[in-house]
């Protein structure tokens, strides 16, 4: 029950939330958030405890549809790799909350409803491995961010929250009509179920590819990778800053774990131990991280807006997982399954949780800056370390960590990237491994253009104010984690090992 208890405290908090800001303090609707995001913390992490490397739930939910299908389940599940998912969106949810409390100005008691019910859907993504629920959480999770972009953002919200739900919903129909096919040819809507089915599946190898494509397209825009992001700077830059922290950390960030978990691992990895090669797909899905890593990291660069530099960094960011991915899963295919070679992937995973903490914090700040001295152009800011010193001491975690400096998170998690692409036995495999780790150069480029323009350049400005008390303990909670995950990666990175010999083992 920890995992639906997960999904329903949520739920059952929004009128509690509701109620205690409207007619008690304005406040309460953000500690209720807090401790919500913390029960669920404790809750997933018990569960996972429970059963590592794999803990499942199942709930029966439908009769079979065809003679040939199984039997529908609501089946909730958490592994290593969901684990990190679920913790980073948590510790983002208890961010969000304790800054939005200083920086939410009206109608606070609909806008904690809504940070609730994004929690869930959150949430769910990430635990869910029957393909409906898992499409239902990742389109319900639209809902409430178009509100909160469109109610709580800056000036012209309404048409950036529009743009981002067309866009992502769009998306997610392509993904729709994989789950359709899916279920057609395998008989199962069951993600843990795919890669025996296929294995098996005499109809497979006819569609695998347009099945893939259908799943590619769909997570493709829901990460916000390039191509398919001109949705994301307008709705990242122009969102309340804590929904920007989450946009960024976690709901562009649900693109690149359904990617993963989906065309990857369930779909990839299987057709190939059918016998269909599938070394082409990796490499073009390679360039096409490739291109998302340099192209955002390119538009960083040139950017002087506050709060698009770190939009575009996302692009470029989820660019880089997209690549640690396929030149990862290349890695287990061409070395042999019994060798275990997934440096890479395990980076990748890392990423997931180490970029949300740090753009998280990357977005706070900008968004703080903005806040305090109502300035978007970073040139115009001047020497603010001195007038705001606690959000210069998180500026340098949030930048340094983006740039991928040690001890912080990132650091690790591109460096087993970059180690891994060497042993992905592609065709370019050196210029990959090369193009990788010159893609960190970039990032560090945007990441100290950001802080000598922001916090060192230039002369005194008139007096601002720092950041506030709590949204202070919200970005020192992003700061710790941050120094904590990079300086001690292996209890995660374990359970994310643990995870795939679990997954590779089934297919031997």
């Amino acid at each position: 029950m920890y995992l639906l208890l997960s999904v329903i405290i949520p739920a059952i908090a929004i009128p509690i939330a509701y109620v205690l800001s409207k007619r008690y303090s304005e406040r309460a609707g953000g500690m209720v958030c807090t401790i919500v995001g913390l029960i669920d913390l404790i809750l997933v992490t018990t569960a996972y405890l429970q059963g590592a490397p794999l803990y499942i739930e199942e709930y029966k939910w439908l009769p079979k549809l065809s003679s040939h299908a199984t039997e529908i389940s609501f089946k909730l599940f958490i592994d290593g790799v969901s684990l990190l998912a679920a913790i980073a969106t948590l510790i983002l949810v208890i961010a969000a909350s304790l800054y939005s409390i200083d920086y939410i100005e009206h109608d606070i008691s609909a806008y904690y409803m809504f940070l609730l019910l994004l929690t869930l859907g959150m949430l769910g993504v990430f635990i869910s491995s029957n393909l409906i629920a898992f499409y239902m959480f990742l389109e319900f999770m639209l809902v409430p961010s178009y509100f909160i972009i469109g109610g709580w953002g800056l000036p012209g919200a309404r048409r950036a929250a529009f743009k981002f739900f067309i866009y992502t919903h769009v998306g997610a129909l392509f993904a729709l009509v994989g789950i359709a096919l899916t279920y057609l040819n395998l008989g199962t809507l069951d993600i843990l179920s795919m890669p025996q089915m296929i294995m098996t599946s005499t109809t497979w190898s006819r569609v695998w590819l347009t099945v893939f494509i259908l799943y590619v397209i769909g997570f493709l825009v829901k990460a916000g990778a390039f191509p398919v992001h001109s949705w994301l700077p307008d709705a990242h830059s122009i969102a309340p800053t804590p929904m920007s922290s989450l946009l960024s950390g976690i709901i562009a960030a649900s693109g690149v774990y359904a990617l993963f978990r989906i065309p990857y691992m369930s779909i990839l990895l299987p057709t190939f131990g059918a016998g269909i090669n599938v070394n082409k797909v990796l490499v073009a899905m390679s360039v096409l991280g490739l291109m998302s890593v340099y192209y955002g990291g390119y538009l960083a660069l040139r950017e002087r807006d506050v709060k698009r530099i770190p939009a575009y960094s996302t692009i470029s960011h989820n660019g880089y997982m997209i690549t640690g991915l396929s030149l990862g899963l290349a890695a287990i295919i061409n070395n042999g399954i019994e060798k275990f070679i997934f440096i890479g992937i395990l980076g990748a995973v890392l990423h997931i949780l180490s970029h949300a903490l740090a753009k998280g914090l990357f977005f706070m700040v900008a968004g703080t800056i903005l806040e305090e001295t109502g300035e978007r152009d970073i040139t115009r800011t001047k020497m603010l370390l001195r007038l705001m010193p606690w959000t210069g001491a998180f500026g340098f975690f949030a930048l340094f960590g983006i740039a991928g400096a040690p001890p912080f998170a990132t650091f690790i998690s591109e460096l087993l990237m970059i180690v891994g692409s060497i042993y992905s036995g592609l065709k370019y495999a050196k210029l990959f491994t090369l193009l990788l780790a010159l893609g960190t150069a970039l990032s560090a480029a945007y990441a100290l253009r950001f802080w000598w323009f922001t916090f060192w350049k230039g002369e005194d400005k008139e007096k601002v104010h720092d950041v506030r008390e709590r949204a202070k303990v919200g970005m020192v909670i992003l700061a710790i984690m941050l120094v904590i995950v990079g300086s001690i990666p292996f209890p995660f990175l374990e359970q994310v090992r643990r995870s795939l010999m679990t997954v590779l083992s089934s297919l031997k």
